[in-house]
């Protein structure tokens, strides 16, 4: 058929089909993704670690009551942020009695040795190896302890948050746990690096972060892992980048993850409430607008040097913000506590929340994630 005879058939529909297309709605504009995201600053005791069904039973609770209140709506993502070593202290799973009554951190290290013989040989051995004669030191002690149960430690810890993953359909970063390298694990002397894993809906490992900054008592018993191996890992939320407590003060870990659309930041703070109690007034950001920080202990000295971190170097990333949820509680002589964080960005302005932690009970830190980006993750 030729064109002016095409055109002569169709000229007479075309005012009906104009009509038509008027009268007929346009299509809806798909509404943007989004993805909620709950920091629990989950209360711990000695006590809960007393047994793998204790220690379940504990996170279910606080997990449980993070997803009640999230705010979710069907169709949304949930992210769940655990604290830093709520993972660690599983290295004294299954024990005697007396350790969890112990007064201290070398009292248990102590009763690790004497009630383990096989543990006492392991520990004889690694000294020998290591030409190290402190044999009672501390974190020498703990270091062992945590290769010596570097298998079932790791095998707990990921099957334990991949059920839980899977069973409330959220992405979990599973707080922190001090282990090798998977393909280190059992191996004498091994590298224990501060390690973060992110479990899918699905209960699959999504990608694993691993401390570049160890704080100076964490260098008695963790390696450094290097910035470069820092990647933002993908999730059904966009791309989620791990900052492990003190990597969030440096510059480097958040060059490396540049490109993270959210900022998970696990925590602990050694001394609890305590180190929060001076107060100071105003934060010298370098002359970033920063909005006045709301919330318990925003004045102190410690929740800006927190604070500083993350709202000082969030510009470096693509993130529209961050939480940044602390352990709360006593572990023997380590007390943890004090105010979370959340940290929204808009353009080029943040705005800072202070969630305290009270120990004994379970607090929360929501955060409604836009999603931005879907790229690609990093390696396990």
């Amino acid at each position: 058929m030729r064109p002016t005879h095409a055109l002569k058939i169709l000229k007479p529909l075309l005012p009906g089909a104009l009509l038509l297309a008027a009268l007929l709605p346009l299509p809806a504009r798909a509404a943007q993704a989004q993805a909620r995201v709950v920091g629990i600053q989950i209360a711990v005791s000695p006590q809960i670690y007393r047994s793998r069904r204790v220690f379940e039973a504990r996170l279910e609770e606080a997990v449980a009551a993070a997803v009640r209140q999230s705010g979710r709506r069907p169709g949304e993502e949930l992210v769940l942020v655990l604290p830093e070593h709520f993972g660690t202290f599983l290295s004294f799973l299954g024990e005697l009695a007396p350790i969890y009554a112990a007064p201290s951190r070398p009292v248990v290290a102590g009763l690790q040795v004497l009630t383990s013989p096989r543990f006492m040989a392991y520990h004889l051995k690694s000294a020998w190896k290591a030409r190290n004669p402190r044999i009672l030191a501390t974190y020498f002690l703990f270091q062992n302890l945590l290769r010596y149960k570097a298998e079932g430690l790791w095998k707990t810890y990921t099957e334990v948050f991949s059920a839980l993953a899977r069973r409330h359909n959220a992405i979990i970063v599973a707080g922190s746990i001090c282990v090798p390298r998977p393909e280190d694990l059992g191996r004498l002397l091994a590298p224990i690096y501060g390690t973060s894993a992110v479990f899918g809906p699905d209960g699959s490992i999504l990608g694993i972060a691993r401390k570049v900054h160890p704080v100076l008592e964490e260098t008695m018993f963790l390696t450094p892992s290097p910035a470069a191996d820092l990647k933002p890992i993908k999730t059904a939320a966009g791309l989620l980048g791990v900052l492990i407590c003190s990597d969030s003060w440096f510059e480097d870990t958040y060059l490396s993850l540049r490109d993270a659309g959210f900022l998970a930041i696990p925590s602990i703070s050694e001394g609890g409430h305590a180190v929060f109690s001076k107060e100071l007034r105003g934060i010298n950001n370098n002359q970033l607008d920063v909005a006045e920080p709301q919330g318990a202990g925003a004045g102190s000295v410690m929740s800006q040097l927190l604070a500083k971190g993350a709202a000082g170097r969030i510009f470096l990333t693509s993130a529209a913000g961050a939480v940044q949820p602390l352990l709360s509680g006593t572990m023997w002589d380590l007390e943890s506590g004090g105010p979370g964080i959340i940290v929204r960005r808009t353009g080029k302005k943040v705005a800072l929340e202070f969630v305290d932690s009270i120990e004994g009970r379970d607090t929360f830190m929501n955060f409604l994630w836009v999603k931005k980006n879907t790229g690609a993750g990093g390696k396990l």
